[in-house]
């Protein structure tokens, strides 16, 4: 079986931490600190027609809106970051794709007889980056990534390949998709494009398998 997952997947917890909730609110209090001096310039502008007040204004409100536009792009890079592919040298196998902060969400692939898996609690961090310190080594991931209970609950095979392009830091996948948790999702095929990290271990590899499939 080889695995392509992000290169380093020691202390998953601390990187869970610094690049989900870390990240979100670092950039949310710079949105807000930016988007309330936008304001107050926008007043003292409006009050005396001050042009370095406007012009402050202008500038405080871009700079607010490219840090809302960078919380976006951090976390859907974070979402990338903890996603893994599964695959073997047989051609008619699957090629499925993990969802590893979904599966930590889930205390019953950690050995609780009970798990509330919906609502808030799908984003209860602490739950998840304790779970991720129970597999806090690159041998453990791969282990968890193997199981077949982890594989039907996080897991979407990747069933056609239409089409794959390359850029200087990822492979972008155009894919019709099928998840395998059937329970909690409305939909369950569609078609998405998957943006795997060049950094990826095994990237090459997955591209390679990934195109015989198109």
């Amino acid at each position: 079986m080889t695995i392509c997952r992000m290169d380093d997947a020691d202390n998953l917890s601390g990187q869970l931490m610094t690049k989900k909730p870390g990240a979100f609110t670092k950039w949310t209090i710079l949105t807000v600190v930016l988007f309330f001096f936008a304001v107050m310039a926008a007043g003292f502008a409006a009050l005396d027609d001050s042009l370095t007040a406007k012009l402050l204004a202008i500038a405080s409100g871009a700079l607010a809106v490219l840090c809302f536009v960078n919380i976006y792009r951090s976390q859907k890079a974070a979402d990338r970051y903890f996603l893994a592919y599964l695959f073997d040298d047989d051609i008619n196998s699957a090629v499925v794709m993990e969802d590893i902060v979904r599966a930590c969400t889930n205390n019953t692939l950690f050995g609780a007889e009970f798990s509330v898996t919906f609502g808030r609690e799908h984003h209860n961090w602490g739950r998840i980056a304790s779970n991720m310190k129970k597999i806090d080594t690159c041998s453990k991931v791969d282990e968890f990534l193997q199981r077949t209970d982890v594989v039907k609950y996080c897991g979407t095979v990747i069933e056609e390949v239409h089409d794959i392009k390359e850029t200087k830091k990822e492979y972008r996948v155009r894919a019709k998709l099928r998840r395998l948790d059937t329970k909690h999702f409305f939909v369950v095929n569609y078609t998405g494009t998957l943006r795997i990290p060049k950094s990826f271990m095994n990237s090459d590899a997955l591209t390679e398998r990934l195109r015989m499939m198109i």
